[in-house]
């Protein structure tokens, strides 16, 4: 099967006569082995997150995706490879929008938080489950040596990098409490962040997302500002 596979991966299209090919088969194979692909990271994914990585068997992953075991090992040649796969993805989705949408916001530092809460509220609104797989893959995998722990860690540095620059420098302009170290801080925003996206993956359907991304935004911003809410709460006098 295997074989096949990557016969199929590598064959080269030829007029039709000429070795038995359609024109334009190339392109019909790609978009076969692209269907393949996101369905194995589908059931992969729904597996990782409801099983755990250590429970969840090739043989579950690609029974459910209605393909053999070969196939699963001809696209990703392992197990871990394929969570690596996942965990890029849930990074492109989730990770990489926040980062230019403070790159591109415009004003202060309150205004590049707004950028990144309303960011990650669309990433958890759509793509909730690939990071509660991050989520969950950290807890379970953590302490462990290799590439899938290191790639975990590298996601979560990056959300720590950007939340880090953005509360220094309101620190800095005098628009963050400086009540709370800067270090806590970004802690207690990603603390937040992620509890929001466990809420959107395991109530989505119950919650109205416009309030929750209100709920959100107003929650860190009264925790976050110097002249947050009424009476100097959450102020520094």
């Amino acid at each position: 099967m295997v074989a096949l596979e990557r016969d199929d991966a590598t064959a080269v299209d030829t007029p039709d006569g000429f070795g038995g090919q359609r024109v334009g088969s190339r392109g019909k194979k790609a978009e076969q082995r692209k269907a393949s692909v996101e369905r194995l990271m589908t059931l992969a994914r729904k597996h990782f997150i409801e099983r755990g990585y250590d429970a969840t068997t090739v043989d579950q992953i690609a029974a459910g995706a209605g393909m053999s075991k070969g196939a699963v090992y001809f696209y990703f040649k392992s197990k871990a490879n394929l969570l690596l796969a996942l965990i890029d993805e849930a990074e492109q989705l989730t990770v990489e929008p926040a980062v230019e949408a403070v790159r591109g916001a415009r004003g202060s530092a309150r205004d590049q938080l707004v950028a990144f809460l309303h960011a990650q509220s669309v990433a958890g609104q759509e793509h909730a489950d690939r990071m509660m797989l991050v989520i969950l893959m950290s807890i379970e995998l953590h302490g462990r040596d290799g590439p899938v722990e290191e790639r975990l860690i590298a996601v979560n540095e990056s959300m720590k990098k950007l939340l880090s620059g953005v509360v220094t420098a309101g620190k800095r302009q005098g628009v963050f409490t400086k009540k709370v170290p800067a270090k806590e801080l970004v802690s207690i925003i990603m603390a937040v962040n992620q509890g929001c996206f466990l809420e959107w993956y395991r109530n989505g359907d119950q919650l109205d997302g416009h309030q929750l991304v209100r709920a959100l935004r107003t929650t860190v911003l009264q925790g976050v500002l110097v002249d947050a809410g009424h009476g100097g709460s959450g102020g520094d006098e």
